[in-house]
């Protein structure tokens, strides 16, 4: 009995370390189902993963496709763009021949225009133009003193005028003096419009001015034109009031009266209004004061004011007035600018 206790216990003692092994081994079984259940997750995480990182590669392959398709594009844009360069720059030589061609051709006519043209001197300009005029005028007077239609050197005699010596001064005066102003009243109204502008323009810079397509000769020979035609009909007054016209002391007083109205213009300061006006009150009176009190040296006086007008007073009375007080004149003057320039130089 005592042998089948032992027995009995120790089949006990058996029983329960199998029984503990039993559950030992169900405890490692739990954990591996638990690392099976993680590994599982985490493959599903890296097939997650992968399918992502293929689907990106599949759109990166895209990406790369459709870029090199755009290359392609661009070079062929640029192949088609460097051939319409090249059309551009032989078309640009092109119209640089041409344009070489037109102006020799223009500076051929332009030589023709003045060299057919000499009695106007359109090629000169400023103080020299005026001088030409006064060439052009001395050869006009020799040559009319030949023509005998018109009596030659000898002269025409005009119609003596019926009234009184008093109301004959009164009548050339008023003459005079009604030319006068309508010559500046239309010569005002000439310059508010375009040809005006023209003109001025011509005067600051006849070569800016032909850049900016202004046709210099064109308004040149008009105000020319016009000149001449206000300066005729001064002439015609002039040569009723003498009654007696010639070719050299009376219709082309070149030495007096020519040379008087071009300083009296260059004096008063030109391409203005007021300055021929200004300049022959100016004029007269430094005249008459040399024809005074310098008798015999009148002309050295005359001649050495040209000389000072054209070479170091070339804008005038009237333009150095405009330079010295520009508000007065209406000339609207930076004066930030005008300080800026001040300290640069």
């Amino acid at each position: 009995i005592e042998f089948g206790r032992r027995e009995r216990e120790s089949l006990a003692e058996t029983i329960a370390a199998r029984r503990g092994e039993l559950e030992r081994l169900n405890e490692q079984w739990r954990l591996q189902e638990v690392d099976v259940e993680s590994a599982a997750d985490e493959l599903r995480s890296i097939e997650s993963a992968t399918a992502s990182e293929a689907e990106l590669l599949v759109r990166s392959e895209a990406a790369v496709t459709e870029a090199r398709e755009r290359l392609q594009e661009i070079e062929r844009e640029r192949e088609i763009a460097n051939g319409a360069l090249v059309e551009a720059l032989t078309g640009i030589a092109r119209s640089e021949d041409r344009l070489s061609t037109i102006s020799d051709r223009r500076a051929e006519i332009d030589g023709r225009v003045r060299t057919s043209d000499d009695v106007m001197e359109v090629g000169q300009c400023g103080p020299y133009f005026a001088i030409g005029t006064l060439g052009v005028a001395l050869a006009a007077g020799e040559l009319v003193g030949t023509w005998e239609w018109v009596g030659g050197g000898g002269g025409l005699s005009l119609p003596v005028y019926p009234g009184g010596p008093d109301e004959r001064s009164r009548l050339f005066y008023y003459l005079c003096f009604v030319s006068a102003v309508v010559t500046f009243v239309f010569l005002k109204w000439l310059y508010s419009k375009r040809f005006g502008h023209a003109i001025n323009a011509i005067r600051d810079d006849e070569g800016k001015a032909e850049s900016m397509g202004i046709h210099t000769l064109r308004y040149k020979t008009i105000a020319w034109m016009i000149s001449a035609f206000f300066l005729g009909i001064s002439g015609a007054i002039f040569g009723n009031m003498t009654g007696f016209i010639e070719p050299l002391e009376v219709a082309f007083p070149t030495i007096t009266f020519g040379i008087f109205m071009v300083v009296m213009a260059l004096l008063g300061g030109k391409g203005t209004l007021w300055g021929p006006v200004l300049g022959a009150f100016v004029f007269h009176v430094v005249k008459e004061a040399t024809w005074t009190y310098m008798l015999g040296w009148q002309w050295i006086a005359l001649g050495a004011l040209i000389i000072v007008n054209i070479v170091f007073f070339q804008q005038g009375i009237l333009g150095w007035a405009a330079d010295k007080w520009p508000e007065r004149f209406g000339i609207i003057v930076d004066k930030s600018r005008t300080a800026v320039t001040k300290e640069a130089s």
